[in-house]
Order: C-alpha cells, then structure tokens, then sequence
C-alpha cells in the first residue's frame, strides 16, 4: 500500500469556535446535562481546522469550479457556470451538511414563512455521542451564517446498552430489535422501560426486567382506571375541596409526585419524573387510598369520588408525555375528549399538615401492624386492637385487618397481653401473642428442629481442628456468621412457640 498526498479543501474554525462559545457562554443557547456543557466548551477550545472534503461517490459535490487556465473559483447558486469550466469530483463531508439542517429544511437562504418563524428552534435532543460532530458542527456553521445560534436549547442523553452495560454491536450479538418488542409489549411499555432509567447524559442499561416491571406498571394503571369508572369518576380538571381527611392527603400525596415530576420532565431526567409518578399511583393512589376508601367510593361517597376523579385525570395528564397512547385512551374511558398534548399540567395546591400528617401515620401503623403479625406469628385472621391518637381509625381497621369491635374506649379491657406500637403521635395496642392451630404450631416446630440441626452441624464444624486449621479464613467467617443467624432464628421460634403455649 503506498500512501499519496492529495489537495483536500479545509475550513478555517477559529472564528467559527469563538462565535459557537459565545453563543452557550452568552446565554443564548442552553446545554443540559452539565457533563455535556463542558464535553462542548473543551471540543470548541481545541478545535482544529475542518476538512471538509470527502472521496466518496454519493453526497454534495464541493461547490468550486476549476476553469481551463487553472483558475478556481466558487460560483454563485443562480450564476450560469462558463463553458470549459469543471466542477471538483469531491463531496462535502457528511457533517458539513448535517450541520445546515436547521437551516436548509426551512428553505434558507430564501427569507421564508417557516424560517421567520421556526429559526431559531426551540430544542434539539440528541446522543451525547454526537457533541461534536453534530452539534457543535450546527452552531458553527448556523451562527456564522445568520449572527443566530440554532437551537436555545440543547438536550443530551446517554447510549441504550445491553442488561451488563455493553454497547451493543453486531459483533457481541446483543442489539435489540425494539419492533418484536413493541409488538409483544406496547409502544409505550418499551417507553416507560427507557423512560424509568434515562438520566441526563448517563447511558440507559436495558434488559428484560426493565420491560416486565413497565408492563407490570400499565396493568395496575389500567386497573385503577378502571375501578374508578366502577366508581362513577369522570374526568376532572377542577380541583375539588374534599372533606375526608384521607382524600385530602391523597391530593398532597398527588402534588408531593408532581413536583419531582415537574423539575425531570424540564431538566430532560425522565427516571425522576417517572420513578415519582409511579410510585404515587403504586404506593399511595393504589396501595393506600383506594384500600382504605374502596367501601366508600362504592357507596358514591362525594368526597372521595371528587378526589380520586382529579387524581386520576392529574395523573394521566402527567403520564403522558411517557405513556401518549395509554394515557390517551384511558382518559376517553373517564369522558375526555381532545388532545393531551394540549392539556396542561395543574398546579399544585396549598399545603396542607394535617392531613399530610394523618395520612403517614396511617400508613406506618399499617406496615407496623403487618410487622407485628409477621414477628409474632398471627394469621391472617382479624386482630382485636385499641387505638388512640389515630385520625383514621375507621380505615386502618380496614387496611390493616383489624376487627370492628377494635373501637375500644381508652378505659374498656384491651387485649391481654398486649403490644403496644407507638407512631407519630398514634398509639396501637395489640395482642402480643397469636393462637397456633395445629397447623402453624407444627410448622414452627419444622422450621425449629431444621434450625437446630444447623447449629449442631456448623458447632461441630467450627469445633474440628481440621477445620480451624485448613479451611480458608473466608470460610471459617462464613460459618461463624452462619452460626449466629441460626442460633438467633432457634431463640426466636422457641420464645414464639413458647408464647403460644398456653
């Protein structure tokens, strides 16, 4: 192979750089992420002269002309080329042309409609693989060109990768086909997936959990949806002022999710807005609200039909920017009609302590009580309890499977013996030991008998002075650790086994 020198046409960037610096540091475009910001500034700094002509065989030809003397010359777009005059076989590079797009797709240099109106855009989100070449390359060309930079605003995300964080290529046999996956999952279960995991400029790990856990997500959104409607919700865009305490945290449960969602959907960090919004509707529209309220809003309660209406209309105007297509469809089921795309997102409502304060206490003493049945070997039959200091009373008998005649007054016999369970400012008595039937009592007894066999076996093992001596010291420590889990899983079933003997 020998190697030939050939004239190639350059373009001088010094002055381009400066203008494309001027045009970030100025304020007049903005760059998101920071990593971006500064990966742009350091390309601009260092920016050699381009060469911009390529030898390839498809693409824009050089617009110089060579005539018969040797003369070179660029001609005009609507000047008539002389006779005998050729035209230079290279093309453009790529990017040169790539970087006019803000411009030829609006018909400069003709003054046009759409240019006037259209240039500057508004935004440009692309790969951060492509600071450079693409985007850096746009505002040079585009702000010498017209005096203004082509975008106000500049968006950069990272690379999609494979589950272990590899980039996929044809090589590792690891690219993904998103058709197959639209068609098995939904478009907008595939959207959500990459939504849940894209953070300005970091790449996007992605495998199939990602997709089970979004489709998993637009089942329990659609069920909401549809109890609602059993319900009779309809779509609601007007706050309500609803009288139940608990309706009113679920609307400041509702504004606590939209205000991350807010700050991600404008900072381009979707896994924030998505990881707040679905967390609502999971944990405290879901898990929370509709168990609690559920006998009511059958019964046609306004209250909580009013709340959980705005709840669900709020809700589905946020996810759609994620989710068009489910959104869309869902709100027709609650009676709207339009375009989401035009439906702003509401603003949230004043701050409201006491029903914010209610509403976490009911839900801690629900986990508590849970805890309470795990640790102390209930079923899941219903407890008898005494509250006092609890708001709502009423519905963590409900969520928490505690029986009606639970409403204990503060000097009535309480359980006996009792657990008592103190939560912001509640306090929960509950019986401290379960009835076994037969069934559970020789469960515990397997799981005790299985859990002194272990500690025979690892004491016998730590005891071996082969053992002490040959064995890895990893191993030894894992034994130990073994054995001190064992030993406290023998204690606790026998203090319960003990409990429940009477």
């Amino acid at each position: 192979m020998e190697i030939r020198s050939t004239p190639q046409w350059y373009l001088r960037t010094s002055d381009l750089a400066a203008a494309a610096t001027d045009a970030v540091t100025g304020g007049a475009t903005r760059i998101d992420p920071p990593d971006a910001l500064r990966d742009y500034l350091r390309w601009a700094a260092d920016l050699d002269d381009w060469c911009i002509s390529r030898q390839l065989w498809w693409g824009h030809r050089i617009p110089i002309w060579y005539g018969p003397g040797g003369q070179t010359c660029a001609f005009p777009s609507d000047e008539q080329i002389p006779d005998s005059w050729t035209q230079d076989e290279d093309t453009l590079d790529t990017w040169f042309s790539s970087a006019l797009w803000p411009l030829s797709t609006l018909g400069w240099p003709d003054d046009t409609a759409d240019l006037r109106r259209f240039y500057p855009n508004s935004l440009l989100v692309t790969g951060n693989d492509l600071i450079f070449f693409w985007a850096l390359r746009m505002t040079l060309l585009c702000t010498y060109l017209t005096g203004q930079p082509p975008f106000r605003r500049m968006l950069f995300h990272g690379m999609i990768r494979d589950a272990h964080g590899r980039k996929m290529s044809k090589s590792l046999g690891n690219t993904v086909d998103p058709l197959p996956l639209i068609a098995e999952h939904g478009p907008d279960a595939l959207r959500l997936a990459l939504a849940r995991r894209s953070r300005p400029g970091a790449d996007i790990p992605f495998g199939d959990d990602d997709l089970t856990g979004a489709r998993a997500f637009l089942t329990k959104l659609r069920s909401i949806t549809a109890l609602a409607g059993r319900f009779g919700c309809t779509w609601r865009r007007t706050r309500p002022a609803p009288s139940h305490l608990l309706d009113r945290w679920l609307l400041t449960r509702l504004d606590a999710a939209l205000a991350p969602a807010r700050t991600g959907y404008d900072a381009g960090d979707l896994a924030t807005a998505g990881d707040a919004l679905t967390r609502f509707a999971e944990d405290d529209l879901s898990g929370l609200h509709l168990e609690a309220r559920k006998d009511e809003l059958y019964a046609g309660d306004a209250s909580a039909r009013a709340a959980l209406s705005y709840t669900l209309t709020t809700l589905l105007t946020a996810l759609h920017p994620m989710l068009p297509f489910t959104t869309e469809e869902l709100a027709e089921t609650l009676g709207w009609s339009g375009n989401l795309d035009h439906e702003p997102c509401p603003e949230p409502g004043a701050l409201d302590p006491e029903a914010a304060a209610a509403g976490e206490q009911l839900r801690a003493l629900r986990d508590a009580t849970r805890s309470h049945r795990v640790r102390q070997g209930f079923s899941t039959a219903p407890l008898p309890a005494r509250g006092h200091g609890i708001p709502l009373w009423t519905e963590l008998c409900r969520i928490a499977g505690l029986t009606d005649t639970a409403r204990l007054t503060d000097t009535a016999p309480g359980p006996d013996p009792a657990s008592e369970l103190s939560v912001l400012g509640g306090t929960l008595t509950l019986p401290a030991r379960a009835e076994l039937d037969a069934t559970q009592r020789r469960l515990l007894l397997r799981r005790l008998e299985h859990a002194q066999t272990q500690v025979d076996r690892l004491s016998a093992r730590l005891a071996d002075p082969g053992f002490r001596e040959r064995a890895p010291a990893a191993s030894q420590e894992r034994a130990r650790a073994d054995l001190d889990a064992n030993t406290r899983e023998q204690r606790r079933l026998q203090a319960m086994l003990e409990l429940t003997a009477g």
